[in-house]
């Protein structure tokens, strides 16, 4: 067992490590590409679940004064809500695409999408749209 004052900081020191590593993907979700925010995103994960679940959680077991009283209460799983200015950018993003949409299909005869049209033609763009409204009609943290 860990003298209180060593465990005491070692769960301290994680905390704050855990604490920069949120800001760090803060950061790097501002100013970095896509593919480099969901990598980061991966490691950051990685990063708070394993030094959570391997080293601060088996020093809260021994020792449970340690552990802070809000991680004592049940888990709740948040709700997967958009803030109103991540809706309106949605909706008023699906009302230009169905117009794109249904403008080039008045313009363009079906039998000419298809020689047209490259991959799965018009039939994916509408499915990815149709993904989009179903995502702002029931916002999620991830896909299944």
């Amino acid at each position: 067992m860990l003298p209180d004052d060593v465990a005491e900081e070692i769960t301290r020191r994680f905390s704050d490590a855990s604490a920069q590593c949120g800001k760090s993907l803060r950061v790097v979700m501002t100013h970095q590409s896509l593919g480099q925010v969901k990598v980061y995103g991966k490691l950051v994960g990685d990063f708070m679940g394993h030094s959570f679940t391997n080293v601060v959680k088996p020093i809260w077991d021994a020792n449970p004064g340690l552990e802070p009283v809000e991680m004592q209460t049940p888990y709740v799983a948040p709700r997967a809500e958009l803030v109103p200015e991540s809706r309106e950018a949605l909706e008023t993003f699906l009302i230009v695409a169905r117009s794109s949409i249904e403008f080039a299909k008045q313009h363009i005869p079906e039998d000419q999408q298809k020689s047209l049209f490259a991959y799965g033609g018009m039939e994916e763009v509408v499915a990815a749209a149709d993904a989009i409204a179903a995502f702002l009609a029931e916002p999620r943290f991830r896909d299944d």
